[in-house]
């Protein structure tokens, strides 16, 4: 009876009792995957990215319910989604990842501008190399060319585009992506497994989203998960202009303690707020933590006009009281080594590139570069002399 799913504690009994059934199925003769495909979504609606990897160590028939990693794609499998052959692919797996995606992390692609912008950067990135129709609203997933071009595309671009299709393909076909854009000839992809964009989306949100947000009407910062936008005060920072515009559009935790801001100025920025990560929400130490269960076993992004988080002024509730080390995230960590690693090299790359092809007095602040989780690649912006942000393709320099 899936009525009766109306919080996560419910969904975690019931998964506990999957769980016992997958353990004795070998005695009773039982299948978990026997359950109907609705029932597993429905649960898994319900449930934190932590409990469903838990879930997967139980038993084959788990894994192969919620896995549709690469990895796993060549082998033959019972779930009812998969196809047999070298394009074998657990469809159960992505419906339910893709689930898990727009619960916790499509609004600040649907509905928030400066992700919007973002993902149309994306877009504009696969119409350059001729994978999508000009008219998105007609992109036909059925040839092979556009297949290759991921399942996450394939699932996520027409809920993603349905509400400002117009507008998005407009953009994107124009290359207006708050900034200029320079392309290069590039193999872009999407990744084929929802399930790994679930958690690389995770681990590049934050500066794949403010990428470029630089500007004195447009200025935004990460700061331990969250994202700020601090447009209103760059004028009256006590500090230099310039000083903020050189640390917007990218994750400037680091940066920020360096400084050892006061707890005013921890206040002020947390009134400041765009974008919540509840990965890195901490309640002070007086507070009863337990009258807010939901936060603290909840995953994914939220606003600030959420009645869950009214009390998000409250000192070391966004970013700690004093000067601390950046807040750590959930997710995997095989992908955020290797995410890492990648950005060092990246990095390197871009600096060479810049002092290459711009000299010393070329642009302000260096390279930038950042992972675009949609293409499944690096790509660079930086800030010319005239304080305008200006994206591009990764270069092979």
């Amino acid at each position: 009876n899936l009525d009766g799913l109306h919080n996560g504690e419910t969904s975690r009994s019931v998964l506990r009792d999957i769980m016992a059934l997958a353990r004795r199925r070998k005695k009773i003769g039982s299948d978990i995957m026997l359950f109907p495909l609705d029932a597993h979504i429905s649960i898994c609606s319900y449930l934190a990215p932590r409990d469903l990897l838990s879930f997967t160590c139980t038993c084959r028939s788990a894994r192969d319910m919620l896995d549709d990693c690469e990895a796993f794609i060549g082998r033959k499998s019972p779930s009812r989604g998969s196809r047999s052959g070298k394009n074998n692919v657990n469809n159960e797996a992505s419906l339910i990842w893709k689930m898990l995606f727009l619960r916790d992390y499509s609004w600040v692609i649907s509905e928030w501008k400066i992700g919007q912008d973002a993902f149309r950067r994306s877009v504009n990135s696969y119409q350059n190399q001729g994978l999508l129709q000009r008219d998105i609203g007609g992109i036909d997933f059925t040839t092979e060319e556009n297949r290759e071009c991921g399942l996450v595309m394939h699932h996520l671009l027409p809920l993603l585009m349905k509400d400002n299709k117009n507008e998005v393909s407009a953009s994107a076909s124009s290359g207006n992506c708050n900034g200029d854009t320079i392309t290069a000839t590039k193999d872009i992809t999407s990744p084929a497994s929802m399930k790994e964009f679930y958690f690389t989306f995770a681990e590049t949100w934050l500066e794949y989203t403010i990428a470029g947000c630089n500007t004195t009407e447009t200025c935004l910062v990460g700061l331990h998960g969250h994202v700020f936008d601090i447009s209103n005060f760059v004028e009256q920072h006590p500090g230099s202009t310039e000083t903020l515009l050189l640390q917007a559009g990218l994750d400037a935790t680091v940066f920020f303690e360096s400084m050892g801001h006061s707890l005013g100025a921890r206040k002020l920025a947390s009134s400041m707020c765009a974008v919540i990560n509840r990965e890195t929400i901490r309640w002070d130490s007086h507070l009863d933590s337990s009258q807010f269960p939901a936060l603290h076993s909840s995953w994914g992004l939220m606003k600030p006009s959420n009645h869950e988080v009214r009390n998000k002024m409250i000192p070391g509730f966004l970013i700690p009281r004093k000067r601390s080390r950046p807040r750590n995230l959930g997710g995997l960590q095989r992908i955020r080594s290797r995410l890492m690693e990648e950005k060092a090299r990246e990095l390197d790359r871009a600096t060479r590139w810049g002092l290459l092809e711009m000299g010393n007095h070329g642009m302000f602040g260096g390279v930038h570069v950042y992972y675009d989780p949609f293409c499944s690649t690096w790509k660079w912006w930086y800030t010319d002399l005239e304080f305008h942000p200006v994206f591009r393709e990764r270069s092979d320099a």
